[in-house]
C-alpha cells in the first residue's frame, strides 16, 4: 500500500515523522514547548465552546510581595506574618530563599522571635535544588539560615520540574520533567495524602486557574482564614536567578490577576498551580507524537483508495474535524493529551498529492 505514495509524499512524511520523534525524545526543546503551548490553547477554546470548565477547587490565597531591593527586607516578611494569626492560617508556605540574614540584623531577630511565638502548624521556606540553574543552587548552599530552622521552618525544594532556561524569563512551564513530591514546595502546597505528580506530566493550563488563585494584599489580606496561604515575590527570587516564567498561551490575559507583566508569570503562581493540580489529582499524560503520526499516516493511506488527488480531499474534510474533536474531548474525559498538528499533517500528506 505504501508504494502508492510518490517521492514527494515520502519526503514530507519523513520530515513530519522526524519532527515528531524530536518532540518525543527532547521534551525540553522549544519546538515541543511551542506544540504543547498551542495544543493547550486549543484545549482552552474547546472547554469554553462546550462549557466544560473542568474541575474546580477552592481558591488558594497568594500574597505577592513587592520590593525594589534584590534581597527581600526581613521586616516586610515580619509585617506579613503578623497579619496571619496561626489559629486562622495554620499553614504558611513561602516561595522564598531565606539563606541570608539580610541587611537588618534586628529584623531577622524579630522574624525568628515571631515564628517561635506563633507556633504555627507548618511554616515552609524554599531552597534552590540541584536542578536549578540559578547562582548558588544546591540545598547546602541555599537552605534557610540556622536560626530559622531551629524555630521550625521546614525547607522544601523550589524545583517545579519544568524546562529551565538561561534567559531572564524561564520558558513556558508546561511539562513536568521531574516528579513532584511533598519534598518540593509545590507538592507541599497540595492537600495532605495526595499522590505525587509523575515525570512527563503536562500541567493542564486549559482549566480556569484564575478562579482557583486568590491574590491577597500584603498589608491586609482579604481572607480572614484559610488552611494554607502562599507567600512569594512578584518580581523573583533573592538569588541572581529570576523566578519568572513565560505566560502560557491558554491563560494569557492583557490584565493578569497578578497585576504585573501579562507575558511574565511569577514563579509563586506556578508553584500554586502545581500544588492545586496535585490536590485535584488532575494533570495530562502526553501520547507519543511519533506513534500518532504513524497511525494517522497509515489511516491516510487506507482511507484514500483512489490514486487521484481530487478524491483525497473529502477524506481530509471528514477525518480532520473528527480527529480534532476526539483529541480535545479525550483530554477532558481521560486526561490523555493526544497531539493534533503533526498527526494531521501526516494524514494530509498521505491523502493528498499525485500517486504513482
Amino acid at each position: 500500500v505504501a508504494a502508492s505514495l510518490n517521492r514527494l509524499q515520502w519526503c514530507l512524511l519523513l520530515l513530519v515523522a522526524l519532527s515528531a520523534l524530536t518532540s518525543d525524545l527532547d521534551p525540553a526543546s522549544s519546538f515541543n514547548l511551542w506544540l504543547l503551548d498551542h495544543r493547550l490553547l486549543a484545549q482552552r477554546y474547546w472547554r469554553n465552546i462546550t462549557h466544560q470548565p473542568g474541575p474546580i477547587k477552592s481558591a488558594l490565597p497568594v500574597i505577592l510581595l513587592q520590593s525594589d531591593q534584590p534581597l527581600l527586607p526581613r521586616s516586610l516578611l515580619v509585617n506579613v506574618l503578623r497579619q496571619l494569626p496561626p489559629d486562622r492560617f495554620p499553614r504558611v508556605v513561602m516561595d522564598l530563599v531565606l539563606d541570608r540574614q539580610g541587611s537588618d540584623p534586628v529584623a531577622i531577630s524579630e522574624l525568628v522571635k515571631l515564628i517561635k511565638q506563633q507556633k504555627r502548624d507548618q511554616l515552609i521556606a524554599g531552597y534552590l535544588g540541584s536542578e536549578s540553574n540559578a547562582v548558588g543552587a544546591g540545598k547546602a548552599r541555599s537552605i534557610p539560615i540556622a536560626p530559622l530552622l531551629q524555630v521550625g521552618v521546614l525547607p522544601r525544594d523550589l524545583t517545579v520540574g519544568t524546562v529551565a532556561g538561561t534567559s531572564r524569563v524561564q520558558p513556558v512551564p508546561i511539562q513536568i520533567l521531574l516528579p513532584i513530591t511533598d519534598q518540593n514546595l509545590g507538592g507541599s502546597i497540595a492537600a495532605p495524602g495526595t499522590r505525587n505528580m509523575p515525570a512527563d506530566s503536562i500541567i493542564d493550563w486549559s482549566l480556569r486557574w484564575e478562579r482557583m488563585i486568590s491574590i491577597q494584599a500584603s498589608e491586609k489580606p482579604r481572607m480572614t482564614q484559610a488552611p494554607l496561604i502562599l507567600i512569594g515575590r512578584l518580581s523573583g527570587l533573592e538569588k541572581e536567578g529570576v523566578d519568572l516564567f513565560q505566560t502560557p498561551a491558554a491563560v494569557y490575559d492583557p490584565n493578569p490577576i497578578w497585576g504585573g507583566s501579562a507575558r511574565e508569570m511569577p514563579g509563586v503562581l506556578v508553584q500554586a498551580i502545581v500544588g492545586q493540580s496535585i490536590s485535584l489529582n488532575h494533570w495530562l499524560t502526553p501520547v507519543s507524537n511519533l506513534l500518532c503520526v504513524l497511525v494517522a499516516a497509515l489511516a491516510g493511506i487506507l482511507l484514500s483508495p483512489t490514486r487521484t488527488r481530487i478524491y483525497g480531499v473529502p477524506v481530509v474534510v471528514v477525518v480532520l474535524p473528527i480527529w480534532i474533536v476526539l483529541s480535545l474531548q479525550v483530554a477532558i474525559v481521560a486526561q490523555l493529551l493526544f497531539p493534533i498538528l503533526l498527526p494531521m499533517t501526516g494524514f494530509i500528506v498521505t491523502t493528498s498529492g499525485r500517486r504513482r
